[in-house]
């Protein structure tokens, strides 16, 4: 039996009804992906550009940056001053000298 686009996407919602309307319980769930999407676009456009790491310890390093700068936009934090201070907190001896001075 011929079904028109639109049947077809009625069907689909009636049958899966509960899963689409989860977002509508949960705060943290959103109805579409656009945020991830978001995230990783800069991830596929320079796909091509990460495949010259040189060697794969190389690649997991950018990993470990790109998920700390991403985690710093979420949550409005300065990256730049983010890095900044934890390189200093791992460079500098405990309670010799304070972060203050060296700026």
């Amino acid at each position: 039996m011929f079904k028109s686009a639109f049947a077809e996407a009625i069907t689909y919602m009636h049958n899966r009804g509960d899963a689409l309307k989860t977002f509508l319980n949960n705060p943290w769930l959103h109805p579409d992906n656009g945020e991830s999407d978001r995230v990783l676009r800069p991830i596929s456009v320079g796909r091509k550009n990460w495949l010259f790491f040189g060697n794969e310890k190389g690649g997991q390093t950018a990993g470990i940056m790109m998920s700390i700068v991403h985690t710093c936009r979420d949550m409005n934090i300065n990256v730049l001053e983010y890095l900044e201070d934890v390189v200093l907190q791992l460079i500098l001896p405990v309670g010799k000298i304070s972060l203050q001075a060296v700026k």
